[in-house]
């Protein structure tokens, strides 16, 4: 019974780590595209409902990887000049 519960412990506490890490992500790039995009779509946007709609979807998120994918996935219509990084990743192709 000890080593299950040591075991749940230890996934739960490595799923609610990264559950933190997605959400100070998108609260970052929540903050930086809403005060910062040039654009009339950021000053016009429902940034409410954008943060409350996106965050449930970026909290679940397995990994960075999958974060990043998500946040471009999220972002990109609306604002296309963003683009979001991992680590040293770079650029490999202009979107279209």
């Amino acid at each position: 019974m000890l080593i299950f519960v040591l075991g749940f412990t230890a996934l739960y506490g490595q799923a609610n780590q990264q559950k933190e890490r997605n959400i100070t992500a998108f609260a970052k790039v929540f903050g930086y595209v809403r005060y910062f995009y040039p654009s009339d779509e950021a000053a016009n946007a429902d940034w409410e409902r954008f943060s409350i709609y996106d965050v449930r979807r970026i909290g679940i998120q397995p990994d960075d990887k999958a974060l990043v994918k998500e946040l471009n996935n999220l972002l990109w219509p609306s604002f296309p000049a963003l683009e979001i990084y991992s680590g040293d990743e770079r650029p490999t192709a202009a979107r279209e």
